[in-house]
């Protein structure tokens, strides 16, 4: 008796053990899967990006860009007999910027275009823009070869039909700064406002803030009276000179700073006739690899010694060249900024 009592206790023993070692390794293969989950969570986390963006890869110039580039202290002071020399190119110029005016057209057979590269971070895949070459007076190459009518002419610029593409977040904005405004449809040059407002609207961009400064007083009813309609709510008015100095209140760059984050579309246009405080300003954009970044288009009128444009600017005081106006849009465009000089 005592004997089976003792058998039926080892195996009730028996199974007490390997009920507890399946249980054992029930845990151990519970927390073995719990591992690899936290695993593969780093490991995503550490792959995913936080933030999906379009990511500047490299800027090609040209053939014709990068001979101006190279040549341009020799080529200045003779810069439209130079650049009239270009007129296959120029006319090759001219034909793919009015494609390009109304609707998105094909632009890679062009000899003359320069382009960016850039890449989605989350997808891979690769977005094209092509851009105006850097020729000649770096505006429309029809005022050297056809006259001053065409010198506030803005056809020749390459403006992106891919802009609302680098839209690519839900939460993405959009955003325009004019430093030198004027008022909405006006401008020494022609408006600025109206014309890259509307422009970059038709090409998708929805505009999540305007701001706008303006040095020279305007009546404020006039200003707001011009507005259209569909911008109002999104429109800032600052009829107050700009400040190049950061940290000031009214320096436009720390807006943009303070507003603008990677994922958003932003463009910025400078001219206010005013070179000391233009040439600081782009010089803080060149420094500043966190500001450049988050500028996507820049227009930008610098104002320079050269022959063609002393009617119209005078002699500046600062004794800037073209080849300086070429030092400063290359430098900008190989920042992954479509920096267009503006008239």
């Amino acid at each position: 008796m005592g004997n089976i009592s003792m058998i039926k206790f080892d195996k009730t023993c028996a199974l007490i053990v390997i009920i507890c070692i399946g249980f054992a390794l029930l845990l151990l293969n519970q927390s073995i899967l719990d591992i690899e989950k936290a695993n593969c969570n780093i490991e995503m986390a550490i792959e995913a990006p936080a933030q999906c963006n379009w990511k500047f890869l490299k800027y090609v110039q040209s053939e014709q860009e990068l001979y101006w580039m190279h040549n341009i202290k020799a080529l200045q002071d003779n810069v439209c007999a130079e650049s009239n020399k270009d007129h296959a190119i120029i006319e090759d110029w001219v034909h793919y910027t009015t494609l390009n005016l109304y609707k998105k057209a094909d632009l890679s057979a062009s000899s003359s275009l320069s382009k960016f590269y850039f890449q989605n971070n989350c997808t891979g895949k690769i977005l094209t823009d092509f851009i105006e070459p850097l020729q000649g007076l770096t505006r429309h190459p029809y005022y050297c070869l056809k006259g001053a009518e065409w010198v506030v002419n803005k056809d020749y610029m390459i403006l992106s039909w891919n802009a609302s593409q680098k839209l690519i977040e839900d939460k993405s904005k959009a955003y325009y700064f004019d430093l030198g405004a004027s008022a909405w449809d006006e401008g020494a040059g022609g408006a600025s406002q109206s014309w890259i407002v509307t422009n970059y609207e038709k090409r998708g961009i929805q505009w999540d803030g305007i701001f706008c400064w303006e040095a020279n007083f305007i009546e404020p009813s006039l200003v707001w009276s011009k507005i259209p309609a569909r911008f109002k709510h999104v429109y800032h008015w600052y009829n107050i000179p700009v400040s190049e100095v950061r940290g000031h209140p009214d320096s436009a760059l720390d807006y943009i700073l303070s507003v603008a984050k990677p994922e958003d579309f932003v463009v910025l246009k400078l001219d206010i006739d005013n070179l000391p405080v233009e040439t600081a300003i782009i010089q803080e954009i060149l420094k500043d690899d966190v500001l450049a970044s988050l500028i996507d288009d820049l227009f930008f009128e610098h104002h320079v010694d050269v022959a063609p444009m002393h009617q119209y600017w005078g002699v500046p005081e600062m004794p800037a060249k073209l080849a300086d106006t070429y030092n400063i849009f290359s430098t900008l465009r190989n920042k992954g900024i479509l920096a267009h000089s503006w008239v």
